[in-house]
């Protein structure tokens, strides 16, 4: 969920390989078949879905650019939109063996939702409420994005017929989750690195 057209490349949502093995050698698709429920075929039908739950609501989303909300050497978030459809991109780089933990994401410009605001997340459809003082913590399990967007916005979107509630609490206590075999690290690379880990959370 950033600035730009989003690029797949040709078989990408249907885990195609390559041909014997060549991954830049993708085969055609009717060779492989077109399945709607192979796993990255229904996450990015979500971010498409997302997309056009927040252009619906403002239009501004799509010419807005996006800004790091929030950077650290494991998670970069990213906000995108106006007030009244905003988004919240959240990446991390602890890998599938990660441990489950919270961090707060304080109020600046580019996040300053209203307190008492809930956000769901398109993909786990996890909801969070925006803390009394302005703050949102939060939850990172293992290696997952997460794209926040309004709760009031996925009326009739086809996301997230029933939503979960999160918990408001305050970030665990410097829990970082155990490194993946490759770990990069965002740091000051933040926003030069936004588009690029956006497409790593589209084709991972």
């Amino acid at each position: 969920m950033s600035d730009g057209i989003p690029i797949i490349y040709q078989g990408q949502e249907q885990h195609i390989s390559g041909y014997q093995g060549d991954n830049t050698n993708r085969q055609a698709l009717w060779t492989v078949g077109y399945k709607k429920t192979a796993p990255l075929y229904q996450h990015i039908a979500k971010l498409n879905l997302a997309r056009q739950a927040v252009i619906k609501a403002s239009y501004d989303w799509t010419t807005s650019l996006a800004q790091v909300a929030y950077v650290d050497k494991n998670v970069l978030a990213l906000s995108k939109g106006p007030a009244e459809g905003r988004t919240l991109t959240v990446l991390n780089n602890n890998g599938v063996k990660g441990s489950a933990y919270t961090f707060t994401i304080p109020v600046t410009k580019e996040n300053a939702w209203a307190p008492g605001t809930n956000l769901t997340d398109a993909l786990s459809c996890t909801t969070i409420t925006i803390t009394s003082d302005g703050k949102l913590n939060v939850p990172i399990t293992q290696g997952k994005a997460i794209v926040y967007l309004p709760t009031t916005q996925l009326a009739g979107s086809g996301l997230c017929s029933a939503t979960t509630t999160g918990s408001s609490a305050a970030p665990s206590a410097s829990k970082k989750g155990a490194a993946s075999s490759v770990r990069v690290s965002f740091g000051k690379l933040g926003a030069v690195l936004a588009g690029v880990a956006i497409g790593f959370a589209v084709l991972l």
